[in-house]
C-alpha cells in the first residue's frame, strides 16, 4: 500500500500538478485524484495474485 501511495503522489504531481499549483480544482479533478492512487494499488495486487497463482 505504501508503494501505491508514493506512485499515486508522483502521478498527481505529473498529471495534475499544474492545476493544483494554480489553485484550480475542477470537478473532473475530484474524480481523477483518487484514481491516481487506485490504479497502482490494483495493478500491484493483480501482479501479486498472478504470481501466487503460477506457483
Amino acid at each position: 500500500m505504501a508503494i501505491a501511495t508514493v506512485v499515486g503522489i508522483v502521478l498527481i504531481a505529473i498529471n495534475e500538478g499544474d492545476l493544483l499549483t494554480q489553485g484550480h480544482f475542477p470537478t473532473a479533478l475530484a474524480i481523477k485524484l483518487p484514481l491516481n492512487f487506485l490504479v497502482p494499488f490494483v495493478v500491484t495486487n493483480l501482479g501479486l495474485f498472478a504470481s501466487r497463482r503460477d506457483d
